[in-house]
């Protein structure tokens, strides 16, 4: 009996921790976002990709990325970043892919102006990770598994005002 009790003691303190590092996020870590308002630039050998991002309200922020060649224009995918009911959610809808629904992403880590964001039912991408380095330089990467994998992408762009 007394080993019983002493177990579900711990199974309560276990999950009363676990709930606790569920984080709340306030404005505090979401105004910081507000640093992505303009457009970015990385140049590839397929042309320069570009990311535009505005912000609309103290809670939203809207963004698209799109790829420049040439004359040529293509749009890769739409995307807000969002603070709601104590959470920061990053939710991209990507042109061809998951029939054109949107993707939830939620903010899990935040530290230093960077933002980690996670949806581990997600195929691929599990993570999408955002720093704001300066107000000039803006550091993206994806990651996760994928095929059994571990992979990356970083992306790294200057701002073009």
């Amino acid at each position: 009996m007394g080993r019983t009790i002493c177990f579900i003691g711990l199974l309560l303190t276990c999950m009363h921790v676990s709930f606790a590092q569920q984080a709340a996020w306030s404005g505090k870590e979401f105004k910081p976002l507000f640093g992505l308002s303009g457009l970015w630039k990385m140049d590839t050998p397929r042309g320069a990709l570009y990311e535009a991002w505005d912000t609309m309200n103290d809670s939203l922020l809207s963004g698209r990325s799109f790829r420049v060649k040439g004359s040529d224009t293509m749009v890769l995918e739409q995307v807000t970043i969002s603070f709601q009911d104590n959470a920061i959610f990053y939710t991209p809808v990507v042109h061809d892919q998951n029939d054109h629904q949107p993707v939830v992403f939620k903010l899990i880590s935040y530290n230093n102006n960077r933002y980690v964001f996670e949806n581990a039912a997600h195929v691929y991408p599990q993570r999408v990770i955002y720093e704001l380095v300066s107000a000039s330089i803006l550091r993206a990467r994806i990651e996760g598994s994928k095929n059994g994998r571990e992979m990356g992408s970083d992306f790294v762009y200057s701002r073009v005002k």
